[in-house]
């Protein structure tokens, strides 16, 4: 390192021109970074959904998902196949190995499915492969207020969806909510009856007559004219005029330009809204797009009628401001206080402002690295730079620390500089690269954990190699000339300058002291250390065990579901009760309802009459008293719904992975597996914290089973297939083509009366056409029998599968689900059917256990890494003991301020390790020195440990001080990076005062040792 150095203060133009231009590279990278709220994520799932018009959930099981699981089974890197069953859909979801390339893994699963698509019964639709995004939050939700439903959904879908889907970055806009407009034709049973035509034939004839075709090409004189029949209908009494035989279409049926049934409404702020969710392309910068959307909502406002409001409901991009700016603003606030705390202790301007001018270098110098290694600004890459604002100080403060000591020894500030900087090369470089080195296995790490955390690991590392670079070549250089002896007269010092300074030099004679007690009764010493471990088992296992730190997203979500079949006039009653509760909410910003729907992003399911929810956007937490935690478990005591689910999460998050508390149960028997769910979810809701336990299983769907005699239709040469293909157009009404009117394609509906479906009994009378010419009264064919039938058949793994899932409070994820797993094992389950534990629980366990892996392999690293550098065994592993030392102090953090252990709490850990070395390296490095030079083991102990106390206390609290305003977790934000900084912040306090006497200890200890073995005189205590 000498070299580097000798090179700077020989060449001060050549190292200002390099960090000048480092810090250009970086000023223009953090421009074009994008910025997101969370790092590009890519889950390892996949989705094959396909529509089976008409089915059971039983018969879309068996005729398709059964077949699409054996065939996705057979894919590469497949880890477990999953399926829903609901009635007219099937909905596959393919798990694959964390890191595959998911585009090449979903072209691969649409070659699958196309061997066995070919095989699915008539009716079947083309199976759709897509992977799971994980940015398709919506990135803003627009909604439209201010007149009829009818009207907003024309402006919605003609004025503001087409201009907002032009703008740069947008993907997509979907609109919720508003009324239809539909082209109906209603027949009349009897009609049909009497005139001898069956609905099949209407349905053929509104096809068929409906049609622009291509002719060809006829010659013209030297001219080629095409051909082009025009068929399509111009106009609603052209279909009314439209003859089928001896009858026109209006004889036998009602024709009406209309508006579809109703199966959505929205409301904002309970006024009839129509909400557009907008989401952006991949990869977007998600502020960036915002701005423009809402800019170009500013426009669009202007030409929308009077009256007509359009407002921005959730906004991604406000929370991602301000996030990423207050945990921008932390490790600013935590810059400023190293910089505080290294003032106080060098009492020296020039050596303050040497590193005040080394930090912002530091800093955006490592934009330049984050925008080539394809970064992006986010919580995590934010939280990592603000470790690094209190990491990067600690090699500028041991290399000026030491400079401004050779100086006081008498020496001038050419050779000062070049001696103290060459001195403590090699510890500020090893310490550096310890710290870097433990991110290595964070990196290789699968899963949900190496999504969140890759990008705080490369930012962490940038911005210590570039702080290095600074410590060993701007620092000495700027200590040259900013270090300088004035010329004239001096002012003498302060009182406030003296006092301190005599408070120092007291500081120091307490810890010569103190070392020569420790290094007098090292078997005293040692117990005592030997006791702190056992704080740490105490302090262990007194944790709490989470997934993802909880974070107030300022945003709620309440879920109603009511029993299937529930018709949307009744779901909105139900749903208006929960929008009543909410509005007692004082913290209560803005509220968005829709029926219809459950609001889930990742929903590929079409919206349910028995579905509705309410979000509800709180007032930031700064500027209310009770946390959402508090806020949602208020809600659920006072919302109650006879009959209902009612759900309440926290929402504008992305989901960890499942629930909270998620117990599946596999077996093949449908009726045992409601059972089971049934009693575990009485057993799991009794659980201390569980709250809103459900089981997957619903009411069973009222249902009108038409079983078709065979016997009887044959002899009408009729099938069973024409029958209910005939029975869907009636009762569900079949959409057979489109109206095409100003440039939109408006749907034409056959559907029989309404009397005609109005109950069983008339239901019988529908004539069904046979193919001799007659027709025949559905009764006659078939007989109707009303019954219940499963709305959803689950399965994983080609079993069937039944969830109770569930929401905790005030307890902690591992304890509840410790709990959970007692009481389940009193349950008696059947031979043949099997228990399991997923969801967050699922993921915390496997994120657990490879960080547990990463731990120990960075601990494997850092101390090869220093057995490299000090080219010794020895001395690395007795550097080693600082790490058992400061779990205490991270556990016991964690203890002390009511966190849990989560997956950002061991990336903390496994940074501890790198971190709480670099004090005993800067120790150990300088005894070495001493006994180099011929001074005995105690003597260099004892001299060289209190002479490196400054430079540690200093980085020390510099490192602790910057970490502070982060593990406060008062920000918007900051609380994915809060028991990450209190693990630091605890574990390096504690091993701090640990070192200062346990090291020195051990150092002794093991060189008496070393010396018995090799025969030497041992080391006698001074």
């Amino acid at each position: 390192m000498s070299s580097w150095v000798k090179f700077s203060l020989k060449h001060p133009v050549p190292t200002i021109v390099l960090f000048l231009t480092l810090v250009v590279i970086g000023a223009v990278s953090v421009t074009r970074l994008s910025v997101d709220l969370y790092p590009a994520m890519e889950y390892p799932l996949a989705v094959i959904s396909t529509k089976y018009e008409g089915a059971g959930p039983q018969e879309v099981e068996q005729l398709v998902s059964r077949p699409l699981e054996e065939i996705a089974g057979t894919a590469g890197g497949v880890t477990s196949v999953m399926s829903t069953n609901s009635e007219g859909q099937s909905v596959v979801l393919v798990q694959f190995d964390w890191g595959t390339d998911m585009d090449l893994a979903t072209l691969s699963l649409r070659e699958k499915v196309d061997q066995v698509k070919g095989f699915f019964p008539d009716g079947v639709g083309a199976p759709m492969v897509f992977k799971i995004d994980p940015q398709a939050l919506p990135v803003l939700t627009i909604g439209l207020s201010g007149a009829d439903p009818i009207e907003l959904k024309r402006l919605a879908e003609e004025k503001v969806k087409p201009r907002l889907e032009r703008t740069d970055g947008v993907a997509s806009v979907n609109i919720n909510g508003g009324t239809e407009r539909e082209i109906q034709v209603i027949v009349d049973p009897h009609r049909l009856q009497a005139s001898g035509i069956s609905i099949n034939q209407v349905a053929q004839a509104l096809r068929y007559e409906n049609l622009n075709l291509p002719g060809g090409q006829v010659e013209s004189g030297t001219t080629n004219l095409l051909v082009r029949t025009v068929g399509q209908f111009s106009s609603v009494d052209e279909i009314r005029e439209l003859r089928l035989g001896p009858v026109r279409l209006g004889d036998i049926a009602e024709v009406r330009d209309a508006y579809a049934e109703v199966t959505s409404k929205v409301w904002i702020d309970g006024e009839p809204a129509v909400g557009m969710d907008i989401q952006k392309q991949t990869g977007g910068n998600t502020v960036a797009i915002a701005e423009g959307i809402k800019a170009e909502l500013d426009l669009i406002a202007k030409d929308l009628p009077a009256g007509v409001k359009a407002s921005v409901l959730m906004d991604q991009s406000k929370m991602v401001q301000e996030s990423v700016m207050s945990v921008a603003d932390s490790g600013w606030q935590g810059g400023l206080l190293a910089i505080a705390v290294l003032y106080i202790f060098l009492r020296h301007f020039g050596a303050t402002l040497a590193v005040g001018i080394a930090i912002p270098i530091s800093v955006i110098a490592t934009f330049g690295p984050l925008f080539f290694g394809g970064v992006t600004l986010n919580l995590m890459s934010l939280g990592g730079l603000s470790l690094g604002v209190g990491m990067m100080v600690d090699g500028a403060i041991v290399v000026l620390e030491n400079i401004f000591r050779h100086k006081q020894m008498g020496k001038d500030i050419d050779t000062a500089t070049l001696d103290g900087a060459s001195e403590v090369g090699l510890a500020v470089s090893s310490s550096t690269i310890t710290t870097v080195v433990v991110f290595l296995p964070v990196v290789w790490i699968t899963g949900i954990a190496q999504q969140y955390f890759r990008e705080l690991a490369l930012s962490v590392t940038y911005s210590l190699m570039t702080s290095l670079l600074v410590s060993i070549t701007l620092v000495p250089m700027l200590a040259r000339y900013l270090l300088r002896d004035k010329t004239g007269p001096v002012k003498p010092p302060s009182r406030l300058y003296v006092w301190w300074g005599e408070k120092l030099d007291a500081i120091d004679a307490v810890y010569r002291r103190m070392l020569g007690w420790a290094l007098r009764h090292r078997w005293t010493v040692l117990t005592v250390g030997t006791l702190s471990l056992g704080l740490t088992a105490l302090f262990y296992f007194q944790l709490g065990m989470e997934f993802i730190p909880k974070t107030d997203t300022s945003e709620f979500r309440i879920t109603v579901r009511m029993p299937p079949g529930t018709q949307l006039s009744e779901t909105e009653k139900a749903v208006n009760k929960a929008v009543e509760a909410a509005r007692q909410v004082p913290e209560l910003r803005q509220m968005y309802v829709s029926l219809g729907s459950t609001g889930d992003a990742f929903s590929v399911s079409g919206g349910k009459s028995n579905v509705g929810y309410v979000v509800g956007a709180l007032l930031a937490p700064g500027e209310r008293e009770r946390d959402l935690e508090t806020i949602m478990e208020s809600l659920r005591q006072s919302i109650t719904i006879p009959g209902a689910r009612v759900n309440v999460v926290a929402s504008g998050m992305l989901d960890p992975g499942g629930s909270p508390i998620e117990v599946q149960i596999r077996g093949d028997d449908l009726s045992v597996l409601e059972a089971l769910a049934n009693q575990a979810a009485d057993v799991i809701a009794k659980v201390p914290g569980a709250r809103e336990v459900r089981t997957s299983v619903d009411e069973g769907l009222p249902e009108v089973q038409v079983k078709v005699d065979r016997a009887r239709a044959a002899a009408y040469n009729l099938s069973p297939s024409t029958i209910a293909v005939a029975v869907q157009s009636a009762v569900k009404g079949q959409v057979v083509s489109e109206y095409r009117s100003g440039g939109k394609e408006i749907d034409i509906r056959l559907q029989a009366t309404e009397a005609a479906r109005a109950d069983m009994e008339a239901l019988a009378q529908l004539p069904i056409s046979s193919g001799t010419g007659q027709t025949v009264p559905l009764g006659q064919i078939a007989t109707l029998v009303k019954g219940t039938g499963p709305t959803v058949v689950e399965r994983e793994d080609r079993a069937r599968v039944v969830k109770i899932t569930g929401s905790i409070h005030d307890r902690d994820m591992g304890h509840v689900v410790s709990d959970i797993k007692a009481e389940m094992a009193k349950v008696a389950i059947p031979p043949g059917y099997t228990v399991s534990y997923e969801g967050q629980n699922k993921e915390m366990e496997d994120a657990f256990g490879g960080l547990i892996q990463a731990l120990l392999f960075s601990i494997a690293l850092v101390y090869l890494t220093m057995a490299a550098q000090f080219e010794s065994w020895l001395h690395p592993f007795i550097i080693m003991f600082t790490v058992p030392l400061s779990l205490s102090g991270a556990f016991g953090s964690l203890v002390l301020t009511g966190r849990s252990l989560d997956i950002s709490g061991m990336i903390g850990l496994i940074l501890l390790v790198g971190i709480v070395v670099d004090n005993a390296i800067v120790l150990i490095d300088h005894v070495n020195q001493l006994r180099r030079e011929g001074h005995s083991v105690m003597e260099a102990l004892q001299e060289g440990c209190p002479t490196r106390l400054r430079p540690v206390l200093m980085t020390t609290l510099c490192t602790l001080l910057g970490l502070f305003p982060l593990a406060l977790g008062l920000a918007a934000g900051s609380d994915l990076q809060a028991p990450m900084a209190t693990v630091v912040i605890g574990g390096l306090a504690v091993s701090t005062l640990l070192t200062l006497i346990m090291i020195p200890v051990v150092y002794s200890l093991v060189e008496d040792l070393v010396a018995r073995i090799l025969r030497r005189s041992p080391a006698k205590a001074a």
